[in-house]
């Protein structure tokens, strides 16, 4: 094997193994991968995958991607992953060293959801914004960041920040899963209840229940719940009964005590605002007889039963009821203390206007750039116009001084031979090769100013030596432009500069020619040559 062969040998291997590591994929990625999937539908078959994964040799970076797929799953499975805050600190770092934007951005999400377990709502709320930082493109991560955030504020009262992240949250949800983009709007609506808003919340959940019929995700109690409520505040108390009474024996749909709690509380705020009092202290005596923990139903319960027998005339009780209220607020007050969330927004949301402002500078600064260059670009084209135009003139000003010149010449002489009239000629002809020559586009010039058929003929006319007269005489069928065309034949002009000087077009002039053929020697002489004829007859002529 010579020296050439083994070097296109040795380049052949090298070009495969190449193809081969692009192509080849680590098996414990490929495992990963299918839990990773399996998870986002079946949570508890993936579990059991991962718990009977034997990876051996791990890389460094499978290691990390292992112990971030525990963490997800368990988390998805409602398993405690509290003990994991400082696992979770090393995968970060690890991921924040290799770049990867959709590792960081997840590292950091399930950091906020340790936190979120912890009821460490602030530190909860800065992973959450970090992962929204690197999840810009990736909207499985971001939807998730923002209904976390969303959550956080709704239950830190920050109602107007929770319903704009969770329209934040449902716009990046629909586009791949709809179902939640659905729960969205019912937190949306939520959000607007909060804000006494009860037309605007009763149009949300009704949408929500639209996008759940079109999927076919079934109506759940909670949003039935939730919209009886804003019914009742919309004063629409009927329509509560009618939605509320045939759930009241339907253990299988309301099968929880808050459920019930708040099917009762409905019901006896329809039935107080519907002047039913008996009725509204029946289901408010069921509502209480209930173990609920949820201070803000707790308050809002304490609130309608004061009113309740305050009506009913038992003050000393509705007095009893009213300060039990007020305790509950004030309880509600103090478990939303939300000082250092709203600060963490906020510096959040500084930091991300500093970064759009800079962006924004940057943005400017190009356009600047561009618009100095298109300026130039322009002032450029302008300048090469009035040059073109002035070089134009110029031309046309010479042409014009050299047939003015010329056009005197005629009027100061009055023997005119046939030696001049063929330097005239001449000169007619040379200017028309002039003004061709150096100014292409010729034809866009008004030919009349400068070169036209008048100039030939008070040539022709005006000379009446012995040669012209013989030749008009010899040839009276000729008309005036036809015998001008026979001397331009005789002084070589092309079809185009005679076009040029009488004004008409080649194909005019091509016609003409035929037509003095035809005159001179009939139709049926083929061979004529019209200019060998003119150069003859010429010579024959006695001058």
């Amino acid at each position: 094997m010579n020296k050439n062969e083994l070097l296109k040998s040795m380049f052949i291997i090298m070009i495969f193994t190449l193809l081969c590591a692009c192509y080849y994929k680590n098996p414990d990625f490929e495992e990963l991968d299918k839990i990773n999937l399996l998870s986002e539908t079946n949570p508890d078959s993936a579990y059991i995958l991962f718990n009977q994964l034997e990876i051996n040799d791990l890389t460094i970076d499978s290691y990390f991607r292992n112990k971030l797929l525990g963490i997800k799953i368990k988390s998805r499975l409602d398993i405690d992953i509290i003990s994991d805050s400082t696992e979770i600190k090393r995968i970060k770092k690890h991921f924040l060293s290799s770049k990867s934007d959709s590792l960081i951005a997840l590292s950091y999400f399930y950091a906020g959801i340790i936190y979120l377990e912890n009821n460490q709502k602030d530190k909860a709320v800065k992973e959450f914004l970090k992962s929204l930082n690197y999840s810009v493109s990736i909207n499985s991560i971001k939807a998730k960041a923002q209904e976390n955030l969303a959550y956080i504020y709704y239950k830190s009262n920050l109602i107007e920040l929770s319903m704009n992240m969770y329209k934040d949250a449902y716009n990046s949800y629909i586009s791949y899963d709809k179902k939640k983009a659905s729960s969205c709007i019912v937190s949306i609506g939520n959000s607007f209840q909060m804000l006494e808003n009860y037309d605007s919340a009763i149009y949300y959940y009704e949408k929500s229940i639209e996008l759940k019929k079109e999927i076919g995700d079934p109506i759940n109690i909670s949003l039935k719940l939730n919209l009886m409520f804003a019914y009742c505040r919309s004063e629409d108390y009927e329509t509560v009964k009618k939605m509320a009474l045939p759930l009241l024996n339907n253990s299988v749909i309301v099968n929880t005590n808050e459920r019930k709690f708040l099917l009762y509380l409905n019901l006896s705020d329809a039935y107080y605002y519907t002047d039913m009092l008996d009725s509204a202290t029946y289901f408010i005596h069921k509502a209480k007889e209930l173990d609920i923990q949820n201070n803000a139903n707790l308050m809002s319960m304490y609130h309608l039963w004061y009113m309740i027998e305050k009506d009913n005339k038992n003050y000393l009780q509705a007095l009893q009821l009213h300060e039990l209220y007020f305790n509950y607020e004030q309880e509600r007050i103090k478990e939303n203390n939300i000082k250092d969330i709203f600060e963490i927004q906020e510096k959040y949301n500084n930091e991300k206007l500093k970064n759009d402002n800079y962006q924004l500078i940057i943005k400017r600064q190009k356009s600047i750039i561009y618009s100095t260059f298109l300026y130039l670009f322009l002032l450029a084209i302008l300048i090469g116009v009035f040059y073109k135009l002035q070089k134009t003139k110029s031309i046309k000003k010479q042409v014009e001084s050299k047939f003015n010149f010329m056009n005197n010449m005629f009027e100061s002489i009055e023997n005119k031979t046939r030696e001049y009239f063929i330097i005239q000629i001449d000169i007619v002809k040379k200017m028309t090769d002039l003004f061709k020559n150096k100014h292409k586009k010729y034809e866009k010039i008004k030919r009349d100013d400068a070169l036209n058929s008048d100039l030939i003929l008070k040539i022709v006319n005006r000379i009446e030596d012995k040669y012209h007269n013989e030749f008009k005489n010899k040839y009276p069928q000729l008309k005036n432009d036809e015998v001008i065309i026979c001397y331009m034949i005789l002084f070589d002009y092309k079809n185009f500069s005679m076009a040029v000087i009488l004004n008409v077009s080649e194909n005019t002039i091509q016609q003409k020619k035929v037509d003095i053929k035809n005159k001179i020697k009939g139709k049926k002489d083929e061979k004529f040559d019209i200019k060998e004829f003119i150069e003859e007859d010429f010579r024959k002529l006695d001058y």
